[in-house]
């Protein structure tokens, strides 16, 4: 698997700035050490539960905290998934994969309760 990952890397270099091409390497390498727990050596053996599951591997992921954060925020999950999917829709496009994934979108999902301000904050704010 991450012999594919670095010629996608290699072959997205000219067309990417080095902050999103960290960005993408950043992402491949978390779904590259997910695969590897779980057996899966090439893009050839990656299915579309793959990818949910990486999913859900994300929200689990324990991080550095930062910021007062214990999880990944939702932008990051959101572009390791993209990144992901393109790696995959690059493999299936050189046959290295079996299945396209360029149908697969990557939605954001809710976070939790939303912390709603009381009446009394808003008139607060308000005045």
């Amino acid at each position: 698997m991450k012999d594919s990952v670095e010629r996608f890397l290699a072959s997205q270099e000219p067309h990417l700035a080095a902050s999103s091409l960290a960005s993408h390497r950043y992402g491949l390498e978390d779904f590259c050490r997910f695969c590897a727990e779980r057996g899966i050596g090439s893009p050839a053996e990656v299915g579309r539960s793959t990818l949910t599951d990486f999913a859900h591997w994300l929200d689990a992921k324990p991080i550095r905290p930062r910021q007062g954060r214990d999880r990944m925020s939702q932008a990051t999950r959101v572009i390791e998934l993209r990144s992901v999917r393109q790696f995959l829709v690059w493999a299936y496009d050189r046959g290295e994969a079996w299945i396209d994934f360029s149908s697969c979108t990557v939605r954001k999902t809710p976070l939790g309760p939303v912390d709603v301000p009381t009446v009394a904050v808003v008139k607060r704010l308000l005045d």
